[in-house]
């Protein structure tokens, strides 16, 4: 419906039937609009696990500040400061997050609130000497999982190797989801919790985002959307 507003506003323009000072008038009430869809962040303590720094010696691991841990016998987690050539980039800083069997987790202290639009959002990729790529990705709302991402429901494309070959690194995927709450119930004012999991090793974690908004996200891309127009329309009537 935005879309189609926005295109015709620019038809109008650029057949000379409104002036700029018009469009730019109706483009700030549609940017009002689209306004109270634009996401607002939730803070992520150490979202790129980059504390404590592991080392000074790679490839070695240590415990990720500001996370707590879920570990069953056998299973590790936590921060790893990866050889130069374990990936050819990594999305955010020098160290990721890291678990094998066990998960990571983060209470927000933020609660659930009526209606809300929730998006979580998490690089991830696995390390080509170790295990398969097996995430368990999770956000609670107290002790329910209102939003999972994993192999078999999976917030974007699975990592694969760049070339080919046994140590071939792999690439990295966001991984983006999103939850609306509903208008009432026992899940509205529980705290959320970010869990960063995996049934097996090694999964590995980075950039860990989590925003919230009134509206579905996705009016908010109007905004981008409506400046690339109105650059348009302006061009092509002047121009001529």
């Amino acid at each position: 419906m935005l879309k189609s507003l926005l295109k015709t506003l620019l038809e109008d323009f650029t057949r000379g039937n409104m002036n700029l000072r018009i469009l730019s008038a109706l483009f700030g009430y549609v940017l009002i609009l689209t306004s109270r869809g634009l996401a607002n962040p939730i803070f992520v303590a150490n979202a790129s696990f980059e504390n404590p720094v592991c080392g000074p010696t790679a490839p070695v691991t240590c415990p990720a500040s500001n996370w707590a841990t879920w570990a069953p016998t056998g299973a590790s987690m936590g921060a790893f400061l990866p050889l130069p050539n374990a990936w050819n980039s990594i999305p955010d800083g020098l160290q990721v997050g890291f678990s094998n069997g066990g998960a990571l987790t983060q209470s927000l202290g933020v609660t659930v609130v009526a209606d809300m639009y929730y998006t979580l959002s998490v690089w991830v990729s696995q390390r080509w000497s170790a295990g398969t790529f097996m995430p368990d990705i999770e956000l609670l709302g107290g002790s329910t999982p209102v939003l999972t991402m994993s192999n078999a429901n999976p917030g974007g494309l699975a990592v694969t190797q760049i070339s080919q070959g046994q140590t071939a690194p792999y690439n990295w995927e966001d991984w983006t989801m999103t939850w609306r709450a509903p208008s009432s119930g026992a899940i509205i004012g529980q705290n959320l919790t970010i869990w960063l999991g995996s049934d097996d090793i090694q999964t590995d974690f980075d950039l860990v985002r989590l925003d919230e908004s009134v509206n579905s996200p996705e009016p908010g891309m109007f905004v981008l959307i409506a400046t690339g127009l109105i650059g348009l329309g302006v061009r092509r009537r002047f121009v001529k």
